[in-house]
């Protein structure tokens, strides 16, 4: 809000801190990369088969600011329009574990 007015969103918006973005790495890949957790926390079983799920993996982030994202894109004939956000790892990293990417993909998402 601006005073106590609110502001509008556009396509002709701007946001200062977010309006260079970057991409370090554009790549296809194969399968999920391991996700370190800070925590110590993990829904992946330890005795589980590796995974394999073909995908384009984009990573980058926007100039001067610590804020990171990824996308992983499934092959163009795989894609049935869905977008997938989980949400909790945001608290600690832009990366979602590689079960979370496989299922993601599996269902058409990106």
């Amino acid at each position: 809000m601006t005073g106590n007015k609110p502001v509008l969103v556009t396509g002709d918006s701007d946001d200062p801190p977010f309006n260079q973005p970057y991409v370090d790495v554009e790549e296809w890949r194969d399968a999920p990369a391991e996700v370190p957790n800070p925590l110590g926390i993990t829904t992946q079983r330890q005795d589980a088969a590796p995974i394999k799920a073909r995908h384009l993996f984009v990573h980058g982030g926007f100039k001067g600011t610590d804020a990171r994202f990824t996308f992983c894109f499934p092959p163009p004939e795989q894609y049935q329009g869905r977008f997938y956000q989980p949400t909790h790892q945001l608290l600690t990293s832009e990366l979602a574990p590689p079960r979370t990417v496989a299922m993601t993909l599996a269902s058409g998402a990106y």
